[in-house]
């Protein structure tokens, strides 16, 4: 979800469980590879264990950090 801060567009990164329950969110301005392994690893970490399975939207970024992190994890994007 993008959100202007102070005139400057940002990404707002959720993470809901299956109950609808806010795990955790991030806030940052790009929506990069490099951003959602953030926000993975600070999850993960922070829960302490890796999911069954994750739903995503359509961004490449989420499908090139699952890999990099080599999760085997069932991967569903739908938007």
């Amino acid at each position: 979800m993008g959100v202007v801060i102070q005139g400057k567009r940002h990404f707002l990164w959720c993470a809901i469980d299956s109950e609808g329950d806010v795990l955790d969110f991030l806030i940052q301005s790009k929506r990069s590879t490099k951003a959602a392994l953030k926000v993975m690893r600070k999850l993960f970490r922070k829960e302490g264990f890796t999911p069954t399975k994750i739903v995503t939207d359509k961004p490449k970024s989420y499908h090139k950090a699952l890999r990099t992190l080599g999760l085997t994890a069932g991967h569903i994007d739908d938007k």
